[in-house]
C-alpha cells in the first residue's frame, strides 16, 4: 500500500505480492486513466505551443530591424507635424492653429481624451504595451476537490493558456506590423501637410482634429507597441512565452486529476449496481466470513432433534 501525494489516497502497488488481500483494482485502472489524460493534454499543448521557441528565438532580431527601420518614417512625421526646420518650413500644428481660436482648440484637445478614454475603457485595458496577464496559476491538490471544481479551474487556465498565446502572437507579429504602421502615418501626415496649405475658416476644425488623432499615434505609448525599447519588448515576449507554458503545465496536472476522480465516482456506481444485481451472491459471500464453525455430533445432546444421531435400543437382559 502506498500513499498518492497528488490526491492524499492510499493505492495498491500492483507489484505487491500481498495485494491479492483485498485487490484494488480500481485504484490501478483508475491511476491509468489519470495518466493517460494527462499524456492527452501534454500533446494537445504540444501543438499550441508549436514553433513558439523558435519564434521567440527569432523575434529580437526582427523587432530591432522593423523598429530602426520605422524610425526614418517617425521623425518625418513629427517634424512635419509640429517640429521647427531650420530651412524656414512651417509645420502642419502653425499653419493650423492660426486659423482657430484658444477655446476651439482646447475643445479639440478635450473631445480627443474623452474618446480615448473611451476607447481605453471599452478595451478593458491600453490597446499598447505588455498584454501579459496574470501568471499565477496555483494547482496543488486539496481534500475537498471534486470533478466539478476541477473543471472550473481547468476551463480559467484554459483561457489563461488561449489569452498568454494570443498575445505572444501579437507581440511576434508587431515586427510586420511595426513598418505598416508608421508608413500609414506618414502618409496621412503627407497628405495633411498638403491639405493644411488651403485650410480656411470652413474645413480647419476638421484639419486640426486630424492633427491632433495624428499626434496621438506619434506618441511614445502608440509606437512600436507601446515598447520603450527593445529590452521592454524582449521581457514581455518571454513573459508571454513563460506564461503559456506555466498554464498548460496546470492544466495537464488538473486533468490528470479530474480524470482519476471521473474514473473513481464511475467505479463507486458500477459497483453499487453491482450490489443490486447480486444481493444475494453478496449474502451468501457475507455468510461465508461470518458462518459457525462444524460442530462434532459427540458435541450434540441426543434429544436435540439434529436426525444424526442413531440410537440403539439394548436388550432388556443387558440391563
Amino acid at each position: 500500500m502506498s500513499m498518492d501525494t497528488s490526491t492524499g489516497t492510499q493505492t495498491q502497488d500492483p507489484t505487491d505480492s500481498s495485494a491479492c488481500d483485498g485487490c484494488d483494482i480500481v485504484g490501478v485502472a483508475c491511476a491509468t486513466e489519470r495518466y493517460k489524460k494527462q499524456a492527452e493534454v501534454a500533446e494537445e499543448s504540444a501543438q499550441a505551443l508549436e514553433g513558439f521557441q523558435e519564434k521567440y528565438d527569432l523575434a529580437r532580431a526582427a523587432y530591432s530591424k522593423a523598429r530602426a527601420d520605422a524610425e526614418a518614417d517617425v521623425a518625418w512625421s513629427k517634424k512635419t507635424l509640429y517640429g521647427k526646420d531650420s530651412g524656414g518650413k512651417t509645420s502642419i500644428k502653425e499653419r493650423l492653429k492660426c486659423l482657430l481660436d484658444d477655446d476651439q482648440r482646447k475643445c479639440l484637445k478635450e473631445s480627443l481624451r474623452t474618446v480615448t478614454a473611451a476607447i481605453t475603457e471599452c478595451s478593458g485595458a491600453s490597446t499598447t504595451g505588455c498584454c501579459v496577464g496574470d501568471c499565477d496559476y496555483p494547482h496543488e491538490p486539496s481534500e475537498d476537490e471534486t470533478v466539478s471544481s476541477l473543471a472550473g479551474l481547468i476551463a480559467k487556465y484554459r483561457a489563461a493558456a488561449t489569452w498568454n498565446q494570443a498575445c505572444f502572437g501579437s507581440l511576434i507579429d508587431l515586427a510586420t506590423e511595426i513598418p505598416q504602421q508608421t508608413s500609414e502615418i506618414r502618409a496621412a501626415v503627407a497628405k495633411l501637410d498638403e491639405e493644411s496649405k488651403s485650410a480656411s475658416k470652413e474645413n480647419v476644425v476638421a484639419l486640426y482634429a486630424t492633427y491632433l488623432v495624428l499626434k496621438h499615434r506619434l506618441a511614445g505609448g502608440g509606437l512600436f507597441g507601446g515598447f520603450a525599447h527593445v529590452n521592454a519588448y524582449m521581457d514581455c515576449l518571454c513573459k508571454a512565452l513563460q506564461c503559456s507554458y506555466a498554464a498548460w503545465q496546470a492544466v495537464i496536472e488538473l486533468e490528470g486529476r479530474r480524470a482519476l476522480l471521473e474514473c473513481q465516482d464511475k467505479a463507486a456506481r458500477d459497483e453499487c449496481d453491482r450490489k443490486k444485481r447480486e444481493i444475494l451472491e453478496d449474502l451468501l459471500g457475507e455468510y461465508e466470513k461470518c458462518k459457525p464453525a462444524a460442530v462434532a455430533s459427540s458435541d450434540h445432546d441426543e434429544d436435540c432433534g439434529c436426525g444424526q444421531h442413531s440410537h440403539t435400543q439394548q436388550p432388556a437382559s443387558a440391563l
